[in-house]
């Protein structure tokens, strides 16, 4: 089992799903704590949230999911990469505003418009960041 979990990992998309699945995950928490817990709506605590996770990710894709032999913090990569969130961001936050403006969410609606900006933020992430930013 852990053997074919380390082969999998072997491969970058693979890696590229665990980390945004865990990533997405902690997304996830944080913003419906941060809508549960503080006066925010929907859109700003996805906002914050985003905000964190992408940090984070592009620790962990510069270090493990795109990972180069003898390679390191990039300042050509933290750019490309920094374009990349924005883009996603704007995706993500824009789905959500717009949904909310839309039909303003409860809870479980919240949770509803949450994935369906996560759906496109993710694709955009990918392959941008696969193609252009972390490219061989």
């Amino acid at each position: 089992m852990l053997k074919s979990i380390s082969s999998a990992l072997e491969h970058s998309a693979m890696r590229y799903t665990a980390a945004s699945g865990v990533a997405l995950a902690l997304d996830f928490g944080l913003t419906f704590a941060l809508r549960g817990f503080t006066p925010l709506s929907l859109t700003t605590s996805a906002a914050v949230s985003f905000i964190c996770m992408a940090v984070l990710l592009y620790f962990v894709h510069e270090y493990w999911t795109f990972r180069r032999e003898g390679r390191g913090v990039s300042s050509k990569r933290l750019t490309q990469n920094l374009l990349v969130v924005c883009v996603a961001f704007a995706a993500r936050i824009g789905t959500i505003a717009a949904l909310e403006g839309l039909h303003p969410s409860g809870y479980l609606l919240g949770m509803v418009y949450f994935g369906i900006a996560v759906i496109g933020s993710f694709l955009i992430n990918f392959l941008v960041n696969r193609y252009w930013v972390f490219r061989d």
